[in-house]
């Protein structure tokens, strides 16, 4: 009787320290995914000279106010993959189709770890909002951008 009560209040006393430790993995894995991501787009800046685009574009007859969005829909995360050694994946992209070709059907919504912090239990993909019926791979870490005039 009092073994199984002891060993109850043990146990009580553990899981808090244990979820702690977990809790302090996760978080030191968003810090590594972060300090990965850095890494590569300084090798990406080393190689080509500038920093990846946040995306790349089709500017309407307006002019850059005329954004049309990501109409080929690749982005800093796709251009930095060989430098997060992920050459095996940057390769499987087809960069001259649009996004929602079939070429790029699988690719599109396959997740990479890098770029999920572990702490979201979150969807692996998702609609995206202005290209309908296209499902892409979620990540938690993004990129912003500012142009003169916003």
């Amino acid at each position: 009787m009092w073994s199984s009560t002891i060993i109850g209040i043990l146990i009580a006393l553990l899981l808090p320290a244990i979820q702690a430790a977990r809790e302090a993995a996760r978080r030191m894995q968003c810090s590594n995914n972060l300090k990965q991501i850095g890494l590569a787009l300084h090798g990406y800046h080393t190689a080509i000279g500038c920093f990846p685009p946040g995306y790349i574009s089709t500017v309407g007859s307006g002019g850059p106010a005329d954004d049309q969005g990501p109409s080929w829909g690749w982005g800093w995360g796709a251009m930095i993959l060989p430098y997060l050694e992920q050459g095996n994946v940057w390769s499987q992209i087809h960069f001259n189709s649009d996004i929602k070709d079939t070429l790029n059907a699988t690719i599109r919504t396959t997740s990479l770890p890098v770029f999920l912090c572990p702490l979201d239990p979150g969807d692996k993909t998702f609609a995206v909002a202005n290209v309908s019926q296209v499902s892409v791979a979620h990540g938690n870490y993004v990129g912003m951008f500012w142009q003169p005039g916003d």
